[in-house]
């Protein structure tokens, strides 16, 4: 005898594991299936929209009598990390989003209006190691030297990411989150899912995208300062110089040059190297007696670009005991 439950829900909700199986959740506005989050199968009915990290099998998913249906106004459903030990028949949904690794069974999906897949090239980080998970919307997670990973999983989130200083992984699954990645000389392995995401590295950190799966989204890395590139700057050059002919060289952006004279290359931060012969009164030139001609350096060709190294707080003390 079947003791089947029906639950009328409004907003936001997780499911967790304390639900019977097979579940059926009806007219859901988004879906998150979390990674390893179902011991099972999924049935996907008439989505509108399927952002997938997992091939959909050609195997026909047989639910069975259903235990657990969830329905009312439903606006998102989150399958938490082990949440659903069997079968989970999603009738309905807008949008659906399936991350890596997330369902360890067949995925059935029938009807869907458009369906955004990318194969994993390599699968992330089991779920506990990672260091931070955002999750919901309108949501925030600051994290400060990450040595795995960061999830945002939700909608309108952001995540502040910064000091990074070894290879990470980045998951980013939902609508409109915004993350934002600083440090140096590391890699993030980027996880994409969705619509209208937007990830932002400084210039240093190196961007590996494994997934993308999804339309309207940004990666992109800024660029590099001209200031990083400039070794001494006119003030700095005529500083000292408190009365004589000197001759001085010093550097300045370029702000005309999109590609460098030098090298050839297209680039942000063009920087001009000048010299200057000059007679000079309280640090300022009152005649040059010549004023050299001008070469040219980027962040591609220049010996000074790079990031400026200092050890974190957590590495001075690993050094210094």
């Amino acid at each position: 005898m079947s003791n089947a439950q029906a639950h009328n829900l409004t907003g936001d909700i997780t499911l967790n594991g304390g639900e019977e199986t097979p579940i059926s959740v009806v007219d859901a506005e988004n879906v998150h299936f979390r990674r390893q989050s179902v011991t099972g199968s999924v049935k996907l009915i008439n989505p509108e929209y399927v952002f997938s990290c997992q091939r959909p099998t050609e195997q026909t998913v047989q639910p069975g009598e259903t235990e657990t249906t969830v329905s009312g106004s439903i606006e998102d459903i989150y399958v938490a990390h082990d949440g659903v030990d069997g079968t989970v028949v999603i009738d309905g949904a807008q949008d659906v989003y399936i991350e890596p690794n997330a369902i360890t069974g067949d995925i059935e999906i029938v009807g869907e209006e458009q369906l955004f897949y990318n194969q994993l090239t390599d699968s992330p980080y089991g779920y506990d190691a990672y260091d931070a998970h955002g999750l919901g919307w309108k949501r925030s997670v600051s994290v400060s030297d990450p040595k795995h990973g960061v999830s945002v999983t939700g909608g309108r989130s952001t995540a502040e990411i910064t000091d990074v200083t070894t290879d990470i992984e980045l998951i980013v699954s939902g609508w409109d989150n915004t993350i934002d990645i600083t440090g140096r000389t590391a890699t993030v392995t980027i996880y994409l899912l969705g619509s209208q995401n937007t990830v932002t590295t400084s210039p240093y950190i190196d961007i590996e995208i494994d997934t993308r799966a999804g339309v309207e989204n940004t990666i992109e890395q800024e660029p590099v300062p001209a200031s990083d590139i400039i070794d001494t700057t006119r003030e700095e050059a005529y500083a000292g110089h408190l009365l004589g002919r000197d001759t001085v060289t010093f550097q300045e952006p370029a702000t005309d040059k999109d590609y460098c004279p030098n090298c050839g290359a297209n680039a942000s931060a063009v920087v001009t190297r000048r010299q200057e012969d000059a007679f000079f009164v309280t640090n300022s030139p009152i005649y040059r007696f010549d004023a050299g001609g001008s070469s040219y350096e980027c962040e591609n060709c220049s010996l000074n670009a790079g990031p400026e190294v200092r050890l974190s707080e957590e590495e001075r003390k690993q050094v210094l005991g």
